[in-house]
This record gives structure tokens, C-alpha cells and sequence, in this order.
């Protein structure tokens, strides 16, 4: 509720004394009548979600977890004998680029571990290296068949803010 919204009427007003009697203290009793204009801003929040979504690059996801909402300042006016209320909203929220894990599958396959952190790494934008695992560690490259490698990518460490590293593992 707007603070600028809210209006109060005095409904009655009672004193537990008559005017001609001489007291140290006065009671009253006061029944108010108070409206006030309730906003329900989830309209605004999706709008500002709205917004937020056109801004990001097209073939990227908004993580949910990281969306956050702030709500400006009320204002109230009356126009036509009616009253309107403004206010702003403004949304946030980490973006990540999806990952095509079958591009990078094929473009790791049969690769050691450092030429596949080094062609993920320049052909994907990502805020940290990739980790290349290989298991087990003795065949010193990835599969050379596609399917045999497993890309993981971790948005829970994007969210935390470390970015989201696409990391190839081979079984």
C-alpha cells in the first residue's frame, strides 16, 4: 500500500468526561475510518521479466533461481476523479548461453584432455577454462566416438556467479 494512498475519516469521537468537569486527564475514544490503495506489483513483475527476456541474447537461458525484483517509489494521482498509482519495477537475473553438448562433443572427440580445454574454451564463451577429465587417465584422450563423451554443465556454479563451464568427461 502506498503511504501517499492512505486516508482516514473520523467516524466518532467519544470523551470520558463532560466538558464542565474539572479532571487532571482526558480519555478519548476515536473510531477511524482508514482505505488506502492495496497494489498487487506481480503485473509489474512480469512486465519487468518481460523486458528483461527481450535484452537477452537470443540461444541463452535465465537461470529462475537468480531472477530478483525491485519496486521504485508510489506515486498516487487523480485523474478523472479517479485515483492512479505509479511505480517502477526493475528485474535482474543471471543469464547463461545454452550449451550445444553434441557440438561439443564433435569437436572434442579423440582430442587429449588440454587440446579439449584449449577448442572449448576459444569457441565457446566461458568465464572460466573448462575441466577435461578422462577416465581411466591412462588412455590420454578423449573418445574419438562422440557419443562416448559426456559434457556436463554446471548452472549451479553460474549462479553462484563463477560462470558456467561446459566440462567434457570421457567414461
Amino acid at each position: 500500500m502506498p503511504p501517499e494512498s492512505v486516508e482516514t475519516l473520523v467516524m466518532s469521537m467519544v470523551y470520558d468526561s463532560f466538558t464542565d468537569e474539572a479532571k487532571n486527564t482526558v480519555g478519548l475514544t476515536m473510531r477511524l475510518l482508514a482505505r488506502a490503495i492495496a497494489v498487487d506489483d506481480r503485473g509489474g513483475e512480469e512486465l519487468a521479466l518481460r523486458a528483461l527476456q527481450a535484452q537477452m541474447p537470443p540461444d541463452s537461458r535465465l537461470l529462475a533461481n537468480s531472477l530478483k525484483y525491485s519496486t521504485g517509489m508510489f506515486t498516487v494521482q487523480e485523474e478523472n476523479q479517479q485515483k492512479v498509482v505509479d511505480f517502477s519495477v526493475s528485474a535482474s537475473g543471471t543469464v547463461v548461453e545454452n550449451v550445444d553438448s553434441a557440438r561439443i562433443r564433435a569437436a572434442v572427440a579423440g582430442l587429449t584432455p588440454a587440446e579439449a580445454q584449449t577448442v572449448v574454451q576459444q569457441t565457446w564463451n566461458l568465464r572460466q577454462p573448462p575441466e577435461v577429465t578422462v577416465t581411466p587417465d591412462w588412455l590420454g584422450r578423449l573418445p574419438y566416438i562422440p557419443f562416448r563423451v559426456k559434457v556436463h554443465v554446471d548452472y549451479e556454479r553460474a549462479l553462484a556467479g563463477g560462470g558456467a563451464p561446459a566440462s567434457p568427461t570421457a567414461p
